[in-house]
């Protein structure tokens, strides 16, 4: 279920940052710049959410640190796989809502009557936004590798009810 709504909330967010990018431009703004900047953040942000769209699919190239999933034996990898997809399900929603943002804010500082000045509002906030991101990711990564134990160590598949 998690990997479910994960994925339809990254496809959403990336359906949003696309209408946000897409919107057309009245006259020529003082920020125009920063609409470029937006289109190349909502390009990374297409390709980070392919990349975890795809990873469940490649197992074997998962590591976490010292960690591969291929030093898993089939019957574990069997019970870790649904764990896996939510795993790269949140970190992609998590990676996707880091660079919506990002969208949302260029294209306010392009619209903006004083872009030089939103850019300094947007510069202080990217530390948070950063910090935001790797807290979550990290912490994402730490809660389903124990998971992926506890999986890997049952008798019983986890089932996985969110």
């Amino acid at each position: 279920m998690v990997a479910v709504s994960s994925r339809i909330l990254t496809i959403a967010l990336a359906v949003y940052s696309y209408l946000r990018v897409s919107a057309p431009a009245t006259g020529n703004p003082p920020g125009a710049h920063a609409a470029d900047t937006a289109k190349i953040a909502f390009a990374i942000q297409i390709l980070v959410g392919i990349i975890f769209f795809l990873i469940p699919f490649f197992p074997e190239a998962v590591h976490f640190g010292s960690r591969c999933l291929r030093d898993y034996a089939p019957e574990q990898l069997e019970r870790i796989m649904p764990l896996l997809r939510d795993t790269t399900g949140l970190m992609g929603f998590v990676a996707s809502l880091f660079f919506a943002i990002n969208v949302q804010l260029l294209i306010r500082q392009a619209h903006s009557a004083a872009p030089r000045e939103y850019g300094h509002t947007i510069a202080a906030l990217t530390p948070w936004l950063i910090a935001g991101l790797l807290a979550a990711e990290v912490a994402t990564v730490f809660y389903y590798l124990r998971r992926f134990d506890a999986a890997a160590n049952s008798a019983n598949p986890i089932h996985n009810n969110g």
